[in-house]
């Protein structure tokens, strides 16, 4: 993969300090998959006080984002880099981790969830991969690292994260083993905090074909975590939903249940996700009934609008 130049500039700022610095996770994932890369996160072997003294003599901006895990926030021409100091897991309650840092690239890469987000570059391009990633990438599966219930009992967002995935990623169903764990402890979802759940969601939601995912979370009993009424997944199956908005899919889902129910069903899945209040006002607009059933041009632009007409029974 290549670096860009703000990218390598960090880089550099933190390798005349005595450090060194990788990109990793999913900026190395999506480049691989040639996809566009947006976010650049990067780990490095030194401690969070030394990479902001590194960056700070390089007369690079830095912000102490999350200090207490090892992350700063660098800024350079308007773009912003989580930096991150090498860890590994002391703790973990199933919510939040217990860290310590580490000068150990493997230590750090066995610390995350699935082996094609343990990927790690060099300002050369050069790939790190500890534990079958790339094979795993290429491949189109999802796979953890380790021990998938373990993995799973360290954090329980991972059963959302690992069906977020396969829609980004993946051909194929999950594993059976994977899809039993995910099951098995399904129940925990609802000791998570709803930020944490909506963030998920969404992101699943906007990948390009949610339905098999959202069918495989529905026998897993993972979506009846979320959604507490039968929801009929197919309706997300039309290529002409391609591009479309997370919270236009999500009314989708939630209109396939009793008229009568989809009001309140969406106060509830509103406040479970902690929508914010301009979200919350689109998704109960959305399952109102009384839609106009005639839109102008200009309205047929508005993509929410156009779709809740045309493509929902009413």
């Amino acid at each position: 993969m290549q670096v860009d130049h703000e990218t390598s500039l960090i880089i550099d700022a933190i390798e005349e300090f005595g450090g060194e610095a990788r990109l990793v996770g999913g900026c190395v994932r999506d480049s691989i998959l040639q996809r566009d890369v947006h976010d650049i996160d990067l780990a490095t072997n030194l401690l969070p006080n030394q990479t902001i003294k590194a960056l700070k003599l390089r007369n690079i901006k830095t912000i102490p984002t999350g200090l207490k895990h090892g992350t700063i926030t660098a800024v350079l021409n308007q773009r912003s880099f989580e930096i991150t100091t090498l860890r590994h897991d002391v703790k973990c309650d199933g919510r939040h981790a217990k860290v310590e840092f580490t000068n150990n690239w493997q230590a750090d890469a066995s610390r995350r969830d699935f082996t094609f987000n343990a990927l790690y570059a060099d300002k050369h391009g050069h790939i790190y991969d500890y534990f079958g990633g790339i094979e795993d990438l290429k491949a189109r599966r999802l796979n953890f690292i380790g021990n998938a219930e373990d993995r799973i009992k360290e954090d329980y967002l991972r059963i959302l994260r690992a069906f977020r995935f396969h829609a980004k990623i993946c051909v194929g169903d999950l594993s059976d083993e994977i899809l039993n764990v995910c099951k098995k402890h399904s129940h925990m979802i609802q000791n998570l905090s709803g930020e944490r759940i909506r963030d998920e969601i969404l992101k699943l939601l906007e990948c390009n074909d949610p339905f098999p995912t959202l069918k495989s979370m529905q026998e897993s009993d993972v979506l009846q975590k979320i959604i507490p009424k039968e929801v009929k997944c197919e309706i997300l199956s039309s290529p002409l939903l391609l591009g479309t908005d997370a919270l236009v899919k999500l009314a989708l889902l939630l209109r396939t249940t009793k008229k009568n129910d989809r009001l309140s069903l969406g106060e509830y899945v509103s406040k479970f996700l902690r929508l914010s209040n301009k979200q919350k006002k689109k998704l109960l607009f959305l399952l109102s009934n009384d839609i106009k059933t005639e839109l102008s041009e200009k309205e047929q632009k508005n993509t929410y609008l156009y779709l809740v007409e045309n493509y929902i029974v009413i």
